[in-house]
């Protein structure tokens, strides 16, 4: 058994060196702009067919709209570069690109299956320590959040025409 789970978290952190090479992790740190704009985040994972149709609608608004400090947030779990490439031909902003830090992705006793729900919510977790005050917070990849200039976190839809 310990050497099944030595196994699984030797590939796991062999697959995350690939994905840190690739794509910066978002440290709450980079939520702190000093241009005195909201910060819009959108969270999306490539597994999610729903989330990637909507990545494009924001990818579009996002390049037309600077009022906002723009951040694309991604899943971790079976992301690659290569991958974001096929689902979406355009070009991408990598310098506003992120994945949920490692951190977020822990393993402890029986292995967890579902790793990505764990990961956004200790994310959310730590938004919520960042920017107190905010009642519930509770949404899923394929939603976005809006950071005021004031601290104040609002959920935003995304549907088409947005």
């Amino acid at each position: 058994m310990k050497t099944r789970v030595i196994f699984l978290l030797i590939i796991c952190m062999l697959l995350n060196c690939g994905v840190r090479a690739q794509f910066r992790e978002l440290d709450i740190q980079d939520l702190h702009f000093n241009n005195s704009k909201p910060v819009r985040i959108f969270f999306t994972a490539l597994w999610c067919s729903p989330c990637m149709g909507k990545y494009k609608i924001v990818q579009e608004n996002f390049a037309k709209d600077t009022s906002f400090n723009n951040l694309m947030l991604f899943d971790a779990s079976g992301f690659s570069r290569e991958k974001l490439k096929k689902i979406t031909p355009e070009p991408f902003d990598s310098l506003r690109s992120y994945i949920i830090p490692y951190r977020y992705y822990k393993v402890k006793g029986p292995v967890v299956i579902n790793l990505s729900s764990k990961a956004l919510k200790r994310f959310v977790t730590s938004l919520k320590k960042e920017y107190p005050g905010n009642g519930q917070l509770s949404f899923w990849y394929g939603d976005m959040i809006v950071i005021s200039t004031e601290g104040r976190i609002e959920m935003e839809k995304v549907e088409k025409g947005w």
